[in-house]
């Protein structure tokens, strides 16, 4: 299943069948694989947010095509955490016992074991860095941390025409 963002382009009726025509952005265009004769089920609803969708999805797409590039962060969630830093958005460290990272997992996007401690009294605890998700950042967080991830993606030599 894939969901794209688009806008209505036009609509064409003929006798027996009616032809709705959407345009979506470039960058979109590549998780399009289907096959002319094939039937298809459609659901169409009306975009929420479309800036932050569009933001959104965008950012994905950058934050995978960096992980790909980069011989430094070869994974997205590791991608991801370093721009967070670069662009200045807020993390919180948490110190909890171990068995609380379920937990934590879900109230934050991703966890980064910063160490491990014991206790006077032998108790183990860790110290996590805790990611909230772009879900969660204001517009103007948003648009740094694109504004960072477009910068970083150009020093590994990534063309970010299409996204600006």
């Amino acid at each position: 299943m894939i969901t794209l963002t688009g806008k209505l382009d036009r609509i064409l009726k003929s006798d027996t069948s009616t032809i709705v025509s959407f345009a979506i952005p470039n960058y979109m265009a590549r998780y399009i694989d289907m096959e002319r004769d094939k039937d298809y089920k459609i659901t169409i609803s009306e975009v929420k947010s479309k800036r932050s969708l569009q933001q959104n999805a965008m950012l994905w797409e950058l934050i995978s095509q960096i992980a790909k590039a980069s011989d430094l962060i070869p994974d997205e969630d590791r991608v991801y955490m370093e721009l967070i830093k670069l662009a200045k958005i807020k993390t919180v460290h948490i110190q909890t016992i171990p068995e609380a990272r379920n937990d934590l997992l879900k109230a934050f996007r991703l966890l980064h074991e910063k160490e491990r401690r014991t206790s006077d009294k032998g108790v183990e605890t860790v110290v996590y860095e805790c990611f909230y998700g772009s879900s969660t950042f204001t517009t103007e967080e948003m648009t740094r941390f694109i504004d960072v991830a477009l910068y970083y993606a150009e020093q590994l030599g990534i063309n970010t025409k299409e996204y600006r």
